[in-house]
């Protein structure tokens, strides 16, 4: 069978079972894998129209993409999509529309994976009508059924493209064989991070196993193939730099500690990856593969052998023991937090496997009973995975019906002018899984930004911004003033674009500010109000300071990190309401504070995740128990910004109210970690009685 009757086979194939997705490409996208989620269905098709707007309008700036406002470099908090953005681009410049071209990419890496497999398993000596459907069953594999985006964090036809450019290097080792090495594992590299570990996987496996064939010119095939390797490695590495210099990448992994699962938790698992991941006919036949590796035929064998150790290599990662978890989260691997992701490498090898068995078992039968056999199992198949694979679609309101709101943005505002979207979680949402994302509106509005490209103060990627716990507490304390005044410091927004009430959990928050000072309203679509902001920051420094990045020894907004003078803390906290007489055991509840800092020099409070917080200031709750002999209980809370000197800022102080019911002498003061405390000053902490009572029964 020819190449080129393969590809068209494969993409009429997957052109009939892709229609109902392809209707909807231009602006939806598949949906249904309970391993994707729509956030980053929207991330990823941002990734692609940023891409294509930067370097259509401004390159340098290619990676201070227009979220998390002002802090810059923010696509580096995602997959750059490198290798695909060379397909990406140009077809984002030629329909001006990504959705469409997200959908495009991901839906051709079905019949060109197919096709990649087909023709190395021809390469590895499988009868070609065999290898179509070992084509097929790869194609069929981990988290590609049913369809979706986030295939483009792990486009798993560069698996066998790199093995058959392997072999091809060892049948004939030239310069040129060589190059299509480097460029073939580069451009997986350069897809993913993920991909750039499986391809480096499966890169080292297949050369061991190749230089073990009994063919001449060994050395010269492990010079080539070693140079081919380095050079695509050094191209990664440089194009890394970015992304391995953000400090927030210590997050941990998803999975670990699988090694020490009691043997039910094995079975779970591999019953999870046998149905839901790898397929039941693909499963079966691969275990037929294993047995092969003592009793098949020289081709099958190896083939056999490249398929167990693929096997073997992606299930270490997905199964990997805590220890080696660790291993990974201080190297500077750490941002590779899902592992069950890696089951696309395990994938790859259950299809080698399932291959060669099929392939012994069509030359040990004659005549029709071969055509059967091939027909029966792509139809089988077709039938428990193909038919799923258009999914259903998940419409994207940004790009569709909401789209005119954000085209009223694009009339009004200037180039560069912030904006905000307000709510950030939809109310509206409803669901039974507590682990799903809840509502968050934030990626819909990074797809509506296509229409006016401004920069935004919030957004959806892989890793949060180190100021957004500072930006967070002041959307909390939305309509009032002071949050509003900060939000103008701190980022310089200039537009507020409000979504209709019936998003809102407190549609109030939405009146206060569009009756707030300041606010003016310039146009409503639909329920949708936009409003400008004519206020200018009184702090850019504080600005410069978030953009440039965190920085040693000083917090998010420039402040020092050292120890405040004098014996005490010059500071006051007031309560600026009412605290509640009687509360609940554990329950939570906030109350409203005004902390002043009457000392010389600004209190340094903001600072990174996972930044020691030595000199920072906060707030100390002690519970002192009635009882005497009882334990008083003690909790520090932060401030939500750095506090000038004079300056008064509102707070809203969360306490948890201990478990042990009784009354409480609640005090609360304010001190410097390693530093001095405002305790010893009478005015300066607040202290209240509260009872903490449980409800009677019913």
């Amino acid at each position: 069978m020819r190449w080129w009757c393969s590809a068209i086979a494969y993409v009429v194939l997957f052109g009939a079972l892709a229609v109902p997705w392809l209707r909807s490409a231009t602006d939806s996208v598949p949906a249904g894998d309970p391993l994707s989620f729509p956030d980053d269905a929207r991330l990823l098709v941002w990734v692609l129209g940023w891409v294509a707007h930067a370097l259509a309008t401004d390159p340098r700036h290619l990676l201070d993409a227009n979220i998390h406002y002002p802090l810059r470099g923010q696509l580096t908090g995602s997959e750059h999509l490198a290798s695909t953005q060379l397909v990406g681009v140009p077809l984002v410049w030629l329909t001006g529309n990504a959705i469409l071209v997200a959908n495009l990419v991901v839906f051709l890496s079905y019949p060109l994976g197919a096709l990649a497999m087909q023709r190395l398993l021809v390469a590895y000596g499988i009868a070609p009508a065999v290898a179509w459907v070992g084509g097929l069953l790869f194609a069929l594999g981990p988290f590609r059924v049913p369809a979706n985006l986030q295939l483009l964090q792990y486009l798993g036809l560069y698996l066998p493209l790199a093995l058959l450019a392997l072999r091809r290097l060892r049948d004939a080792p030239s310069t040129g064989r060589a190059i299509v090495l480097a460029v073939v594992v580069g451009a997986g590299a350069l897809s993913s991070y993920y991909m750039a570990v499986m391809v480096a996987l499966l890169a080292v496996t297949g050369v061991v196993l190749e230089a073990a064939r009994r063919v001449a010119h060994r050395g010269r095939f492990l010079l080539l193939a070693g140079a081919a390797g380095g050079a695509a490695s050094v191209v990664l590495g440089v194009v890394s730099i970015p992304y391995l210099q953000r400090g927030e990448l210590g997050l941990g992994t998803q999975l670990g500690g699988l090694a020490s699962l009691p043997v039910a938790g094995w079975l779970a698992t591999g019953s999870l990856l046998a149905r839901h991941l790898f397929g039941v006919i693909p499963t079966c036949l691969a275990l037929g593969g294993c047995v092969l590796l003592a009793r098949g035929g020289r081709t099958t064998r190896f083939a056999c052998a490249v398929g167990l150790a693929t096997l073997v290599a992606g299930l270490a990662l997905v199964l990997a023991p805590a220890p080696v978890v660790a291993l990974i989260e201080a190297s500077p691997l750490r941002f590779l937090r899902a592992q069950l992701r890696f089951t696309v490498l395990a994938g790859c090898g259950i299809a080698l496997l399932a291959a060669a068995f099929l392939d012994e078992l069509h030359r040990r039968l004659a005549g029709r009973s071969r055509v059967a056999l091939l027909v029966a199992v792509a139809s089988g198949a077709l039938l428990v995975r193909g038919v799923d694979l258009a999914g259903r679609r998940d419409r994207i309101a940004a790009a569709s019906i909401d789209a005119p709101a954000y085209a009223m943005v694009a009339t009004a505002a200037g180039p560069g002018e912030p904006l905000l979207e307000l709510p950030i979680l939809d109310a509206r949402f409803r669901t039974r899984e507590s682990w799903l994302p809840r509502g968050n509106l934030e990626p819909e509005g990074m797809v509506g930004s296509f229409r006016h490209w401004l920069p935004l103060l919030t957004g959806h990627s892989g890793y949060p911004p180190p100021h957004r716990q500072m930006l967070d507490d002041a959307l909390a304390m939305l309509p009032d003033a002071g949050a509003m005044r900060d939000l103008v410091d701190l980022t310089g927004v200039r537009w507020l674009l409000l979504r209709p009430p019936d998003y809102w959990a407190a549609p109030a928050v939405r009146e206060g500010l569009l009756r707030a000072d300041g606010v003016e309203t310039v146009g409503t679509w639909n329920g949708w109000t936009l409003a400008r902001v004519d206020w200018t920051s009184r702090r850019p420094e504080w600005i410069a300071a978030l953009a440039a990045g965190p920085r040693p020894g000083h917090t998010l907004l420039g402040t020092p990190l050292a120890e405040l003078p004098g014996p005490t803390l010059r500071g006051r906290i007031v309560a600026s309401g009412t605290m509640p007489r009687t509360v609940l055991p554990g329950v939570r509840f906030s109350t409203p504070l005004l902390v002043t800092n009457e000392g010389p020099a600004a209190w340094p409070v903001s600072i990174p995740p996972g930044v020691p917080d030595d000199h920072t200031v906060r707030a100390v709750v002690r519970w002192q128990p009635e009882t005497p002999d009882a334990a008083a209980w003690s909790e520090e809370v932060r401030l939500r910004r750095d506090v000038l000197p004079g300056e008064t800022i509102a707070q809203a102080l969360p306490l948890v109210a201990p478990r042990v019911p009784g009354p409480y002498d609640v005090d609360i003061w304010l001190e410097q970690k390693g530093g001095p405390s405002a305790l010893d000053d009478g005015a300066s902490h607040v202290r209240e009685r509260i009872t903490v009572a449980v409800p009677p029964r019913a």
